[in-house]
């Protein structure tokens, strides 16, 4: 095999491993700050597909309360799975009242993420 192939497609292993299956955290947790937010995200995985999730919060009918100061969607799924999913922010979030995740899955792959939104 050519080492120009062997060393491209272990860098993209690598960037794929690091990319998915991490736990997700903005901002710093304060001694004074509270809970604001808990969901747990979880989705069944489908054969070559993706299983995709959003969370708002505050959810519908809530109204945006104390300014967000830390965010932390913990993948449940990566101490048995180098296979897990990835979480970006999409809107809002630190130094917000709002935030809008999206969740995204390996291929063929579900989703378990525990989500914790602090602030004060």
């Amino acid at each position: 095999m050519n080492l120009n192939f062997v060393l491209s497609l272990s860098i993209v292993v690598v960037l794929i491993s690091t990319t998915f299956g991490k736990t997700y955290l903005e901002g710093v947790k304060g001694d004074e700050d509270k809970l604001l937010y808990r969901r747990f995200v979880k989705a069944a995985g489908t054969p070559l597909g993706h299983a995709y999730r959003e969370i708002v919060y505050p959810e519908k009918g809530e109204s945006g309360g104390p300014i967000i100061t830390c965010i932390n969607a913990t993948d449940l799924s990566r101490p048995t799975s180098k296979k897990g999913g990835k979480v970006n922010l999409f809107l809002g979030g630190v130094n917000k009242t709002f935030a809008v995740l999206d969740f995204k899955s390996a291929l063929s792959r579900g989703l378990d993420f525990d989500v914790k939104i602090y602030g004060h």
